[in-house]
């Protein structure tokens, strides 16, 4: 009989907690935002990376792109 009692409040948990939430609309809302903002860093980042290729296969050397951090971290690693 434990076991139903303890589910029984489990259940009821669940309900207490799902009230206190935002309604659902304005989640998905929140969570599609923050997966175009995750969506748009990766974009910058592989951006990056492709900018970056040349500096790596040695092809950059002085014509890298100072705007661009990955290479030109990239150009100072070849200083080492």
């Amino acid at each position: 009989m434990g076991v139903f009692k303890s589910m029984r409040d489990l259940t009821h948990q669940a309900r207490e907690v799902e009230r206190s939430l935002p309604p659902v609309g304005d989640r998905v809302a929140a969570a599609q935002a923050r997966m175009a903002r995750a969506n748009r860093m990766m974009a910058a980042q592989t951006q990056a990376a492709n900018a970056a290729a040349p500096a790596v296969a040695g092809t950059a050397g002085a014509s890298a792109d100072p705007s661009n951090p990955a290479a030109v971290w990239l150009d100072l690693e070849s200083l080492r």
